[in-house]
């Protein structure tokens, strides 16, 4: 018995849009987010595409103002960026993000690390690694959060990388969904922030460090 040319076009186009998924989705996954000279800011979150394949969503912005504060012989670094521009390359999860971090009120994600000692700052720079504890600000609220870091000595520059592992859960906020319940992605509770900057481009750096 012939197959209903209904049913098979159905599962022509199924096929289709698990292949190219399952294709994107190891693209995504294997994609290198920053260049060496970057001074920018990602997302990386893990959504599901039609219950079955997992796809990695990345965001990434480098308006990014980065400057130092000092008060005695502490101090502070303070690292912005507008919600506004976090390209993730679909203008619609743009806008998402966008509503769900309440741009339109709280324009600018803020992360403010604690004061610290010129100690602290030294055995960073010399060991190339640690934790900043901070408060990180966005969508009007603020929680404490810890960054890993890693920095690197290239000539009269430091590249300076942060990473945050967390959930949307700690921000008290809800993993997007698409489509009628779910069926076209589901977002994971997962969420990785990035930070890959520039020590020339931070104001007061050099100050800072001497």
């Amino acid at each position: 018995m012939r197959q209903p040319k209904f049913h098979l076009s159905v599962a022509f186009f199924a096929s289709v849009v698990l292949f190219s998924f399952g294709f994107s989705s190891l693209k995504a996954e294997d994609e290198k987010i920053f260049s060496s000279g970057d001074h920018c800011l990602a997302y990386r979150t893990p959504k599901k595409m039609f219950f079955f394949t997992d796809v990695i969503v990345i965001g990434k912005s480098c308006q990014v103002n980065a400057s130092t504060e000092m008060e005695g012989t502490k101090k502070r670094f303070i690292v912005t960026v507008p919600v506004e521009s976090f390209d993730s390359d679909s203008n619609r999860r743009d806008e998402v993000v966008m509503e769900i971090l309440k741009a339109e009120d709280h324009p600018d994600l803020r992360f403010e690390t604690d004061w610290i000692s010129d100690s602290v700052i030294r055995n960073l720079l010399e060991t190339g690694k640690g934790s900043l504890k901070g408060i990180l600000s966005l969508a009007g609220r603020s929680y404490p959060v810890s960054f890993q870091m890693d920095f690197f000595s290239e000539g009269g520059n430091y590249r300076i990388e942060g990473h945050l592992d967390t959930n949307y859960t700690a921000f008290d906020m809800e993993p997007p969904v698409g489509g009628p319940g779910g069926f076209i992605a589901i977002v994971k509770d997962k969420l990785e922030l990035l930070a890959h900057l520039q020590s020339a481009q931070i104001t007061g750096f050099e100050e800072a460090i001497k």
